[in-house]
């Protein structure tokens, strides 16, 4: 027959679970604070690292400007002035003996025009054009001058002009134009006579075409024009056919 425990029987201890959750003494411990002075640190450690690597790349572009600077600058610089130096102006250059295209002088500009030039590449009376031997197709010749005296005044506008038209139209052209031909005039103005301007040119042009050869066997040059409308003593042609 079963007897039933004896209550005053000391058994085992009864035990509790350990919590899970619960760190003994002897488990190593971490510190929360201590992690994130380890993680500040390491993002000290990268930013510093970056910062250096930022600094060295300026420097060095900084060199390299100053290498530029110090060499490729003056190189440019004097190759440019030598190529500028070694440029041959030839717009006020005349070529006595030309070669087989007649070619006398390039961009000639109209203020170097001489009496008995004949022209190509001409545009007009303000352009530069090219100066070629009167045999060649041209366009333009200046076939008449006339100069007034430094100490004459500006007889003004309409007058001037008049006296410029009027010397002009008296040239005789002696060449067979073998195009339509127009007299071109330029004269001072107010503000160019004030500079020292005292030059009439007469430019007989084509309408159309080319020439080929002289309009005038010696063009007519006036070196003691008149704007006053006064009589001007004979031109040098005229003094010449005088004595032919």
């Amino acid at each position: 027959m079963t007897q039933p425990p004896d209550e005053n029987v000391e058994g085992p201890a009864e035990t509790t679970p350990e919590d899970p959750f619960t760190v003994s003494d002897e488990a190593p411990q971490t510190s929360v604070l201590a992690d994130a002075e380890r993680k500040k640190s390491r993002r000290d450690v990268r930013r510093r690292r970056q910062n250096r690597n930022r600094w060295l790349a300026t420097g060095a572009l900084l060199v390299v400007i100053v290498v530029i600077g110090l060499v490729v600058v003056p190189w440019v610089s004097s190759m440019l002035n030598s190529d500028s130096s070694e440029e041959t102006p030839t717009a006020t250059e005349r070529n006595e003996n030309p070669g087989l295209d007649g070619i006398i002088a390039t961009g000639l500009p109209p203020e170097d025009f001489e009496p008995g030039d004949c022209l190509t590449d001409f545009i007009s009376t303000q352009d530069p054009a090219t100066v070629i031997e009167c045999d060649q197709p041209h366009e333009a010749e200046l076939v008449g001058r006339q100069t007034f005296a430094d100490a004459d005044a500006y007889p003004g506008t309409d007058q001037m002009r008049a006296a410029a038209e009027e010397f002009c139209g008296s040239i005789q052209l002696t060449g067979t134009a073998d195009a339509p031909v127009v007299i071109q005039v330029t004269n001072p103005s107010e503000g160019s006579w004030g500079e020292g301007d005292r030059r009439v040119d007469c430019l007989a042009t084509t309408t159309e075409g080319q020439l080929t050869g002289t309009l005038v066997e010696n063009p007519v040059v006036d070196n003691t024009g008149s704007a006053s409308g006064e009589e001007s003593p004979e031109t040098d042609a005229e003094a010449d056919t005088d004595e032919g």
